[in-house]
């Protein structure tokens, strides 16, 4: 793309109507107000346009030079993902947000990622070359990356480069990042909501007060077929606050969080990153590859509202405690159906959960998952590691595959669950969650996981059975906790216990 050397910006400003859209009419070429003095500025900015693309801009000679990331960037060295030169943007626009009007470019502009970046060699003859390497010290985007120059073909216009990461310690083959964030590291919103703000005056909009907590789009639709809001959500969670902290309490949380609603796009969340509200708790925690990460935390109903207000649906729990990570405190048994199998195999199949548990000396409670199947949960004094708890866990689940094979597996094969139930052990381990109790499910209904008596089990006709619509009518009517005892519960795999549960 050919460009102006005494007016870079002019292509920028030709496509755009200043007077409609409220994109920086691009006169300044003055540093933004919060670009850090003598550091070179990049912003990646997720745009839903015609089609949905990240535009990655790197500050340089007083304008941002730009690339659209058609498929967004990779934590993943082996990914090379297109990258479109378009025309230079002023330095301004790394501070835009919002809505462009229809017209070029018209759609919703979030600001994903931002920081400084650092060429490793001079920047004008990497571009000149086609071959531009350089670090990002960004919000979310660090270590090395390259851009590299495609070869035209013979009547191709525009410029087509690779965006590619470096092998470095801030690769990652596993985690998508685009999957990872999904809000604005400046304002927090989704795109939805910095949609619904450029079509609503802020004044008339965006929102309401839980408990001191803002909640904006309460009236955002969370689950279809219940017709249940992120207002009907904050207020669950508010009004549940006392069944669900105690369960959730000094424990690392994993959060589904599905921003749009259930039936939307959903995302897995487990640490806590630069764009996670500060009413939400967090600890450091070592993880395997000896690296100190954030986790978080949900010790107050406030942190509990606020966990609806960023989308999040479900809560799922450590099997530990932050004041003693190294001691597991809970036992937990996920009974996972094949599909063609009823609720009352799954019933009958905790109902042998508990009772080899009750043989080896451990008693056990049952939990609705509010998916398919049941958990079956023992309660344990903090006096064995994790590597006791695995060991007693995938005991159980073997032994009881190797004496009803054509009913149990104990292997996460879904091949090999044709016709049998899971029995998920895998729970168990060091940084493995499960449901919490009293979480919502990101399932169609609302569904909720919930407690329920051993003897209350054989009328119980789904793991589903309780929703957000009739959890408190259960609570109401109950006479006693179904899980009466458990907090007083004195036992712990002892070496007899896992003798007992390990004798494969």
């Amino acid at each position: 793309m050919a460009r102006n050397k005494n007016d870079p910006l002019k292509i920028y400003r030709d496509k755009r109507d200043v007077s409609k859209t409220p994109e920086p009419p691009g006169a300044s070429r003055k540093k933004p107000r919060n670009a850090k003095k003598g550091a070179l500025r990049f912003v990646i900015q997720k745009h839903e346009a015609t089609r949905l693309h990240y535009d990655f801009r790197l500050e340089l000679d007083g304008v941002l030079k730009s690339w659209a990331v058609t498929k967004g960037p990779s934590l993943d060295p082996s990914d090379k993902r297109l990258a479109v030169r378009t025309e230079d943007h002023p330095l301004e626009y790394a501070e835009f947000e919002g809505v462009i009007p229809e017209g070029y470019g018209a759609g919703t502009v979030m600001i994903w990622d931002e920081g400084a970046w650092v060429p490793h060699e001079d920047p004008h003859e990497g571009l000149e070359a086609g071959a531009l390497k350089f670090d990002l010290k960004g919000k979310r985007l660090k270590g090395g990356w390259a851009l590299i120059r495609m070869k035209p073909g013979p009547d191709e216009k525009r410029e087509n480069w690779l965006l590619v990461k470096e092998r470095d310690a801030a690769a990652d083959e596993e985690t998508d990042p685009l999957e990872k964030w999904t809000e604005s590291v400046v304002s927090g919103c989704d795109l939805d909501e910095l949609s619904a703000k450029g079509d609503t005056d802020m004044d008339e909009e965006d929102e309401i007060s839980i408990h001191g907590v803002r909640v904006t789009h309460p009236d955002r639709v969370m689950y279809e077929d219940q017709g249940a809001t992120k207002r009907d959500i904050a207020t669950y969670m508010a009004e549940m606050a006392e069944h669900l902290l105690p369960h959730l309490e000094q424990r690392p949380v994993s959060l589904v969080r599905c921003p749009s609603g259930a039936s939307s796009q959903c995302f897995f969340q487990k640490h806590f990153t630069d764009s996670t509200p500060d009413v939400i708790g967090k600890i450091q925690i070592e993880e395997k590859d000896g690296n100190p990460a954030s986790y978080l935390l949900f010790d107050t109903s406030e942190a509990l509202i606020t966990a609806a207000q960023i989308g999040a649906l479900e809560l799922h729990i450590w099997a530990a405690r932050t004041d003693r990570l190294e001691r597991p405190d809970r036992l937990v048994f996920d009974l996972d159906p094949d599909e063609g199998l009823s609720f009352d195999d799954v019933k009958a199949s905790a109902l042998e959960v508990r009772d080899r548990l009750e043989d080896a000396g451990l008693e056990s409670f049952a939990l609705l998952t509010g998916g398919k199947g049941i958990h079956v949960v023992a309660p344990l004094e903090r006096r064995q590691g994790w590597d006791d708890l695995k060991a007693a866990a995938r005991g159980l689940a073997r032994q009881m595959s190797q004496d009803a094979p054509e009913r149990y597996v104990a292997e996460a094969s879904k091949a090999k669950r044709r016709g049998r139930v899971f029995i998920d052990w895998l729970r168990n381990e060091r940084g493995a969650t499960a449901i919490c109790p009293f979480s919502l499910r990101a399932r169609p209904g609302a569904p909720v996981a919930t407690p329920v008596a051993w003897e209350e089990l054989d009328g119980v006709g789904a793991a589903n059975a309780y929703t957000i619509g009739t959890i408190r009518q259960r609570l109401a009517q109950l006479k006693r906790d179904p899980w009466e005892g458990y907090d007083s519960l004195r036992q712990s795999i002892t070496q007899d216990v896992l003798g007992r549960l390990d004798r494969t």
